[in-house]
Parts: C-alpha cells; sequence; structure tokens
C-alpha cells in the first residue's frame, strides 16, 4: 500500500519518464537475451507511451506464451498488442499487425474462438491488403477461412482458402501454403462433396511429409487428425491402428500437447469398433487428463459423450450431448455438429425418446445433405436404420412410462417399423458406397440380415449376413466381424 501511495503521488509525466529509464536500464542489462524479461519490458514501455517497443515486447511475449502453449497468456498479449496498434493507427505497424494476427489466429483456434477469429480477420482485411498480396495477407485470409468453416460458411470458406494459397504459391512460402492447405483439408471433413475423389488422403500425406521435414508439430499434428478421422467415418480400423502408432511415436519424441492428446482420443474410438467400452472409456478419460487448450478439452468432452452413446451409457452421455448440440447451433462452433449430432439423436433414441431421436437426426440428415457431407448423412440414416430395426427385434416389453412417452411415435410408426428400417438401411448403403465408406455400407448390410430374421426369412438374412461379411473383409472392425459371425449362425 506504501509503494502505491508512493507512486500514485508521482506526476504522469514523471512516471512516464521512470518506466522509459527502467525500461531501457533492462534492456542495456540483458542485450539480446532479454526472452525472460519481454513481459517487464512490454509493461513498461506501455506505461512509458512508447506505443512502438511496447507493441515490439508485447508480440514477443505472445510468441514466447505460444510456444510453451500458454494459450490464456499468449492470447492477452497478442490481444493488449493489437489493441495498441489500432490506437496509433500508423501505416507503419501494418506488417507487424499482420504477423500478430498471424500467431494470435493460431491462439484463437486453440481456444475455440472462432467468433472473435472471424471478427479480427474482417475488421483488418483492408489494411492488410492495402500492402499488396504479402505473407500477411495469405495468413489473415487463412484464418478467416478457418473462421468461415467452423460457422458452416462453406461457399465463403472455400473462396477465402483458395485465395490465401494462391497468393503463398505466388510468394514461394511453403509455410503460408501449409496452413492454407490444411484448413481447405478442413473443409474438405465437413463438406467433402465439394472436393475431388482422394483430395483428403493425398492433401494430408502431402501436407504431413512437409511438416514432418519443416519439424512443424501443428500441421504434422492436423494432417494426422485428418487421416486417422478419415478412417473412422470410412470404418477402415486397421488402418487407423497404424496411424495410431505412428501418432504415439509422434506424441512421445515431441511432447506437442495435441498430439498426446488425440493419440487417446484414437485410442478409444478404436476401442469402440472393437467392442470394448472400458477400453475406451480409460482411453478417453486419459485424453481428457492431458487436455490443455479450450479446443482441446471441448472435443475431447464431446468425444467422450460419444463414446458413451455408442458403447450403452446413453444417460450418461445425453446431457452434454444436448449441451454441445445447442451451443454448437446457435454459435459459430457449427463445425462441432459434424462429429456430435448423429450422436445425441442416437443418445436421445437409447434413453427412450424416440420422437426426439429421431427428429434430430431426420434434421441431421437434411443439414448433412445441404453441406455437402455425404458420409454423415450415411451416418444419420445408419442410426435411424438402426432406431426402425430395434422396434421390430426387441424382445423386452415396454415399460408403461416408455409406452405414455413414446405414444404419438409408436401410433405413427410401429405398423411401418421393418418398412423404415429397410428404407433407411438402403439409403445408408446407397450413400456409403457413394463416398467410399465402406464399413457402414458393411454393418447396414449385417442390419438388413437381422431384419430378414425377424420377417422369419433365414435365407434372405444368410444373404444378406454373407455380403456383409465379404464387404467388411479387410476393415478389421473387430465387432461387427463378431456380430456377422454370429447373425450367420443364427441364420444357419
Amino acid at each position: 500500500m506504501i509503494q502505491d501511495a508512493v507512486y500514485n503521488s508521482i506526476v504522469q509525466s514523471d512516471r512516464k519518464g521512470i518506466h522509459a529509464r527502467v525500461a531501457e536500464v533492462i534492456e542495456h542489462h540483458f542485450g539480446n537475451q532479454f526472452d525472460d524479461v519481454v513481459e517487464v519490458l512490454a509493461a513498461h514501455y506501455a506505461h512509458a507511451g512508447n506505443t512502438a517497443k511496447a507493441v515490439r515486447y508485447l508480440q514477443l511475449a505472445g510468441d514466447k506464451a505460444f510456444r510453451l502453449f500458454s494459450l490464456v497468456e499468449a492470447d492477452a498479449h497478442y490481444r493488449k498488442a493489437v489493441g495498441l496498434i489500432e490506437q496509433r493507427a500508423d501505416p507503419a505497424d501494418d506488417k507487424t499487425l499482420g504477423e500478430i494476427i498471424a500467431n494470435w489466429g493460431q491462439v484463437l483456434c486453440w481456444r475455440l474462438n472462432f467468433a472473435e477469429m472471424r471478427e479480427v480477420t474482417e475488421r483488418h482485411l483492408a489494411r492488410i491488403e492495402r500492402n499488396g498480396e504479402t505473407r500477411e495477407l495469405s495468413r489473415l485470409l487463412q484464418w478467416m477461412g478457418e473462421a468461415y468453416l467452423c460457422g458452416a460458411r462453406y461457399e465463403d470458406s472455400e473462396r477465402v482458402l483458395n485465395r490465401a494459397l494462391a497468393i503463398a504459391e505466388r510468394n514461394s512460402d511453403e509455410e503460408s501454403a501449409r496452413f492454407a492447405k490444411g484448413d481447405l483439408l478442413f473443409l474438405c471433413v465437413l463438406s467433402p462433396d465439394r472436393f475431388p475423389p482422394g483430395y483428403a488422403e493425398r492433401g494430408c500425406r502431402e501436407v504431413l511429409k512437409e511438416a514432418e521435414v519443416r519439424a512443424d508439430h501443428y500441421h504434422r499434428w492436423l494432417s494426422q487428425f485428418f487421416l486417422v478421422s478419415d478412417r473412422f467415418q470410412r470404418g477402415r480400423i486397421d488402418e487407423a491402428r497404424e496411424l495410431a502408432d505412428s501418432w504415439s511415436a509422434f506424441a512421445e519424441a515431441t511432447g506437442y500437447p495435441p498430439a498426446v492428446t488425440y493419440y487417446w482420443w484414437t485410442r478409444s474410438f478404436i476401442a469402440v469398433f472393437d467392442g470394448d467400452a472400458g477400453e475406451a472409456r480409460r482411453c478417453i478419460d486419459k485424453a481428457a487428463e492431458v487436455s490443455r487448450g479450450e479446443t482441446e478439452k471441448e472435443t475431447v468432452a464431446m468425444a467422450r459423450a460419444m463414446v458413451l452413446a455408442a458403447t450403452g451409457s446413453a444417460a450418461e452421455a445425453l446431457e452434454p450431448l444436448a449441451n454441445i448440440s445447442g451451443y454448437a447451433h446457435k454459435s459459430e462452433n457449427k463445425f462441432l455438429l459434424g462429429w456430435a449430432e448423429n450422436y445425441y439423436g442416437l443418445a436421445l433414441a437409447s434413453v427412450g425418446d424416440l420422437g426426439a431421436g429421431e427428429k434430430v437426426l431426420t434434421d441431421a440428415a437434411a443439414m448433412f445433405a445441404e453441406w455437402r457431407n455425404t458420409p454423415q448423412q450415411a451416418e444419420a440414416e445408419w442410426i435411424l436404420g438402426q432406431i426402425f430395426l430395434q422396434m421390430t427385434t426387441s424382445k423386452e416389453r415396454p415399460s408403461l412410462a416408455f409406452l405414455r412417452q413414446n405414444w404419438s411415435f409408436l401410433l405413427r410408426n410401429i405398423l411401418f417399423a421393418k418398412g423404415r428400417a429397410r428404407e433407411h438401411l438402403e439409403r445408408c448403403i446407397a450413400l456409403a458406397n457413394e463416398c467410399g465408406c465402406a464399413g457402414l455400407a458393411a454393418h447396414s448390410r449385417m442390419c438388413l440380415g437381422r431384419l430378414a430374421l425377424a420377417e422369419g426369412d433365414p435365407a434372405e438374412a444368410r444373404k444378406s449376413f454373407a455380403n456383409a461379411r465379404e464387404a467388411s473383409q479387410g476393415l478389421g472392425w473387430l465387432q461387427l466381424e463378431k456380430d456377422i459371425q454370429d447373425g450367420l449362425s443364427a441364420a444357419a
């Protein structure tokens, strides 16, 4: 308190001089080895009114915090630096502003703040553009494109990202090109039908190779994440295992936080496909334990709920999935729906609310069709097929509470459940074959075998199970292989 009183008694002009002198002494003492005191220098120069040097050291402090993956601190430093640049409005700061946004964008990405990413890049686009097609413009456009794709503005995203890539390639700027390519691959995950066949595989391999050569941990992680997501989506689980092994080596060698987190995320979903619910929960809980940034934490929490819904613990999964769905629909983080929405419908139906589950999944199928995302549309049809299949094959007597909750849905559908099951499963097969999702097609054929058994047609059941077995060859989906064999035995 005494120190504050003394400080406040000093007139403003003298305070500025004292701060300037202290900063100069620190600079002189540390020379070029000032990494440990950049935060102190930034504070003193800000108080001294030396905006140029305050911005310089805030930028360095942000870079330092980001290297340590201290996202909150990095965010604060970059935010303050941009605020000072905006106050000064000096064209000489344009390049520095672009450099800061290039790194701040990645911090906002890991902090799940795509709304601010969009706002910041849109606000400063004209200022960065006036300097021509520079590296800073390419990077700003790349983060703008990522913000658009996360908000489901896919046409805008594709246009902006292609411009960012073209600028980077004209400048022979490999790093900026990698960022643009990485986000085009992200767009391909969410809206794959707008890209030619094989684009994701070729693009991921290209970015991964470049990232390994350049020791670029972010793009090495990103390309591997998209590759493994693609394998899960297509049901190619043995290939996902191979990718998990290489991911494990990467995480162990570098300690890069997202690589560690998503290695456990990958192992969890492999366990789901293997039918090992206990291992799936152990691995996803490990992922939650090691996750650091908001994006990691949020996506792992989402994945945990998806794992629970897929392994028979829908009641525990329902609330987090409902929260994610509500939040994503209302925010600029709609990309979360691309993973969670189908599982939300599954969880609703699994806890006994068939009508609500059907509505979520029907709306999801329509949304994914609009997004031009055939794989997720096929998944929605697949889950709908299983809901109606369960109605036809369940031997449990429904409770009075279940009947009261679902009387309207049952009245409309009970007589047509077999036909509805077949309709959705066959639609899934058609869509899955169209987009190369062999796992979904094989599982749907297995479900058609179960439907044939329920209809008292073992010959047709054997045919469907045999088709499913042939379609599942080489996928490594262990639980599906077991279900097919059980079906063949039942139809014998």
